[in-house]
């Protein structure tokens, strides 16, 4: 257990950490303090996951763009706009130099394919279904 939880600190007394501000500390109980402390909801799970919708990722990673061309690090970047050097890596990869116009439009391409896909199983059954009523196998 964390020093600060066994001592008991009043609400006022700052932590030394730098992490949370005096205060703020004790209103949330136990896992509130643990995820605030570490970075866990408790019992040892690591805090929830942010989900960036296609936009968000095209746009910080223009953003990005335009800070390390004004001679900005990669790692500062990262930093600056929450993420991981693996997830900026993995955006480039997947997004590239796409626009945001360009985005929009393999979003909408992505689910018309998924629809298609699910048009062309339903019609597979029903014509397998069909074969064997011809058959006689029922």
């Amino acid at each position: 257990m964390h020093e600060a939880i066994e001592r008991g600190r009043t609400l006022n007394e700052p932590l030394g950490l730098g992490m949370t501000p005096p205060g703020k500390l004790y209103h949330c109980g136990l896992e509130g303090i643990l995820k605030q402390l570490f970075g866990f909801y408790g019992k040892g799970y690591p805090t929830k996951r942010k989900y960036h919708t296609a936009e968000q990722i095209v746009s910080k990673l223009r953003l990005a763009d335009a800070v390390i061309a004004s001679g900005d690090t990669l790692e500062q970047v990262c930093k600056q706009l929450g993420i991981s050097d693996a997830t900026d890596y993995n955006w480039r990869r997947q997004y590239g130099q796409m626009k945001l116009d360009q985005v929009k439009n393999l979003k909408s391409l992505q689910k018309e394919n998924v629809r298609l896909r699910k048009y062309v199983a339903d019609l597979s059954l029903h014509k397998a279904i069909l074969e064997e009523t011809l058959q006689g196998n029922y």
